[in-house]
């Protein structure tokens, strides 16, 4: 089994403002140069808030780029989805996000899973170290403080 890609934070909203944040509002804070239509192209990205619905990406000239199909929404507590961003569409990962209150904000769970011997070649690109979640992660850490 491949590890999956585990990141929490403490974040300074409630559990359900968070998950809105980042669930309904991922357009806003999302880095453009992380999607496939990069810093120029880009209009907006969005959630399609039910499970089925799809997670895709808008250009400018409304062309659409899709991500995933989400297969839970728990408004307020979790989202889970398939995810092909950057990846062979045929061998997806899943990501799943958790929020939960704490005492003056809530934490944040955040998995990327469902890595395979098909997909695992790109997973380097998504660690931490690798500047992948720690900068898409951190813009959105950051949405939540402004």
């Amino acid at each position: 089994m491949i590890e999956p890609i585990k990141i929490e934070y403490d974040l300074p909203l409630s559990a359900v403002d968070a998950f809105t944040c980042y669930a309904l509002r991922i357009g806003d804070w999302w880095p453009a140069g992380f999607t496939a239509y990069g810093d120029d192209g880009l209009d907006t990205i969005v959630i399609e808030p039910q499970a089925g619905g799809r997670i895709y990406e808008r250009s400018h000239d409304g062309s659409i780029y899709d991500w995933g199909i989400v297969r839970a929404f728990v408004h307020g507590i979790e989202l889970v989805h398939s995810f092909h961003l950057a990846q062979d569409k045929q061998h997806p990962t899943e990501v799943a996000v958790r929020f939960n209150d704490t005492h003056g904000g809530c934490r944040m769970y955040f998995e990327h899973r469902d890595w395979s011997h098909e997909n695992v070649h790109v997973r380097d690109k998504f660690l931490p170290a690798g500047g992948g979640w720690d900068v898409v992660l951190g813009a959105f850490v950051e949405f939540t403080r402004s």
